[in-house]
């Protein structure tokens, strides 16, 4: 029985999940700007020690690639944003504070079950037993049907 609720509510934790992922995608998003940039300060530090034999394409290339990763992280935002606020919602109509934290700590916050116990201090088992309370409550409201076009 509990294997059967567990992969009936896959796509309900994927649907959920999403805002952790989308932040993921900004962090790395980041990480390749901050080596880009790092990249694009080295070869003005050459530039200064050597001149501008040639390297004046390095720096542009480097510059030109930056506005391009700043595009992306824009529009990555915005997503994010988006599917924040949709789970956000659904998490504020679970009508337990317990739950709420619990699915909170999961699916924006990104943590573990056992991470979620200490920071409640309950067991591990509780802290299962309110997230399949969780779930359950959110695919009765179906959450995941309002957030598709036309719903």
């Amino acid at each position: 029985r509990m294997r059967r609720a567990t992969r009936a509510n896959d796509p309900l934790k994927a649907w959920l999940w999403r805002a952790v992922e989308a932040g993921r995608a900004i962090d790395e998003l980041l990480m390749e700007m901050e080596e880009v940039h790092a990249r694009r300060t080295r070869i003005t530090s050459t530039l200064g020690d050597v001149g501008s034999g040639g390297y004046g394409d390095g720096r542009a290339d480097a510059t030109i690639h930056l506005i391009a990763l700043e595009r992306r992280l824009e529009g990555r935002i915005a997503r994010y944003c988006a599917v924040r606020d949709t789970v956000e919602t659904a998490i504020d109509g679970l009508e337990r504070p317990l739950q709420r934290d619990v699915m909170r700590m999961r699916y924006l916050l990104g943590m573990t079950f056992e991470a979620i116990a200490d920071a409640r201090s309950v067991s591990t088992r509780t802290v299962y037993t309110m997230h399949g309370r969780a779930l359950a409550h959110l695919a009765r409201a179906g959450v995941m049907d309002r957030d598709r076009p036309g719903a």
